[in-house]
């Protein structure tokens, strides 16, 4: 049986693994601002399809948590303890998550298959890290699939964006 290999779309840029849900989700190092912990979320206004707002650069910016799925959760599993602030061109948004830790190495970035490659996708693609398979995303990416341009600030009425 002859082994179809996927091409190599990207090994140039360092990354980072966000571990949610049993799932690798790996974002270039370069669009995370900076790490927080969960307890700096304030839980109480939920932006629609997140779980919170944490302030930062006097605003406050929209907090997702995803399932295994990276389907949006709207309550902050007791397993997630970390906040990766994600960086984009006119702003923030937080993303929960159980771990972060930086990619060792060259990362080989392979080509979603065409089963998973649908328009609505957050997914970029696929990379071996270790033993096992992580999902390739950008902040830009994950932004648009959870609507973070659409949030509004409870509290100010105003969106950061």
């Amino acid at each position: 049986m002859m082994e179809h290999a996927l091409p190599v779309t990207d090994v140039s840029q360092p990354y980072a693994v966000l571990s949610m849900g049993g799932r690798m989700l790996l974002l270039p190092q370069s669009e995370i601002r900076m790490l927080e912990l969960v307890l700096d979320i304030n839980t109480a206004d939920q932006p629609v399809n997140g779980v919170g707002w944490l302030s930062f650069e006097n605003s406050r910016w929209p907090v997702y948590c995803l399932n295994g799925e990276l389907n949006p959760l709207t309550e902050l599993p007791a397993a997630r303890r970390i906040c990766a602030l994600l960086s984009l061109d006119d702003g923030y948004f937080g993303l929960v998550c159980a771990e972060v830790t930086a990619v060792q190495g060259d990362v080989r970035v392979r080509s979603l298959p065409a089963a998973m490659a649908r328009p609505d996708s957050p997914l970029r693609g696929l990379a071996l890290h270790g033993d096992r398979l992580g999902l390739v995303s950008t902040a830009a990416a994950l932004a648009g699939f959870l609507g973070v341009g659409e949030a509004v600030d409870p509290k100010s009425g105003a969106n950061p964006y």
